[in-house]
């Protein structure tokens, strides 16, 4: 039987001709005392991305360590994702996706002797520099300045970096990935939750260089009202998987969230949608005192109309 390699770096593409090339390098120049697997899954590339892979594989002398997956239907990110993360064998698992980049040879080894002393940790992860047009920008990775991240640090929003993370190998309840669009802070959720009294670490280390571009998907989150949406249902499906126990910073969120999409779209007349945002409110923090505010709102709203006829 093949022996399983200590670590899984998963790699999905989609159209990164331009960027696929330092991804791909910037993983085959680990320096490791132990073995890896390096799974590129292309979502069937409608450019020159295909052609990248190869021959940077080809030309490089790890090339031995990937495992290329070239899908011929365009399955989605999310499919591809999980599809990507079933296929790896590793104790643990790295990812990266085709438009970032590693900066640190070493990263891999200090993340997997980090976690082989550490049992009570079951992420480990770093910092990034954002880098936008070829210049880099700004630190990001530990937004709430602190090292040890628990279960509950995630109920309400995404503390780590994609592209720094190394994580144990977890089975992933796959239902919880569908109608969301992070699904790395879902996985976060479910790594910490399954391996039972662990945490996330966060180094001071700098591990990659996170890349801002049009093709990205924080770049087709355009308004505040899609960042909101999307907020929304990453919370909302977090809580349908685990149990949760929401800090008033949390509620906080919540709150601003729901009475901001409930205002903008009964300004807008489409009342179905903010009655929506504001039942999903009282869903969330199951608090009926919210509904005040709401008939509050609507009750300035009207008479603001009333007045000015």
């Amino acid at each position: 039987m093949m022996q399983k390699p200590m670590v899984s770096v998963c790699m999905i593409t989609y159209g990164h001709e331009m960027f696929i090339r330092q991804a791909i390098e910037g993983v085959l120049m680990q320096q490791c005392a132990f073995e890896v697997e390096f799974i590129i899954s292309n979502d069937c590339s409608p450019d020159g991305t295909d052609d990248v892979i190869k021959n940077t594989i080809n030309a490089h002398p790890n090339g031995s360590w990937v495992n290329y997956i070239k899908h011929k239907k365009n399955l989605g990110m999310m499919p591809n994702f999980l599809d990507t993360l079933q296929n790896a064998r590793g104790k643990y698992v790295a990812l990266c996706e085709g438009d970032d980049y590693w900066t640190d040879p070493l990263k891999l080894q200090k993340q997997v002797d980090f976690l082989e002393l550490n049992p009570n940790y079951s992420i480990h992860s770093g910092k990034a520099e954002i880098i936008k047009d070829g210049v880099i920008e700004e630190l990001i990775g530990d937004p709430l300045a602190k090292q040890d991240y628990i279960l509950s640090d995630f109920f309400t929003q995404n503390n780590l970096i994609s592209c720094t993370v190394l994580f144990r190998n977890t089975s992933l309840l796959q239902k919880y990935f569908k109608k969301i669009v992070f699904g790395d802070w879902m996985l976060y959720v479910q790594v910490i939750s399954q391996n039972t009294n662990t945490m996330a670490y966060v180094s001071s280390d700098i591990y990659a260089n996170y890349r801002l571009h049009q093709g990205g998907i924080m770049q087709t989150l355009v308004t505040l009202e899609d960042h909101f949406v999307t907020q929304l249902k990453q919370i909302q499906a977090i809580q349908k998987c685990i149990k949760v126990h929401y800090t008033t910073d949390d509620v906080d969120k919540i709150d601003t969230y729901c009475l901001h999409l409930f205002k903008y779209y009964f300004r807008r007349e489409e009342y179905t949608k903010a009655i929506r945002y504001g039942f999903k409110n009282l869903i969330l923090i199951k608090k009926l005192r919210r509904i005040r505010v709401y008939l509050s709102f609507i009750k300035r709203h009207f008479k603001r109309n009333h007045d000015a006829k």
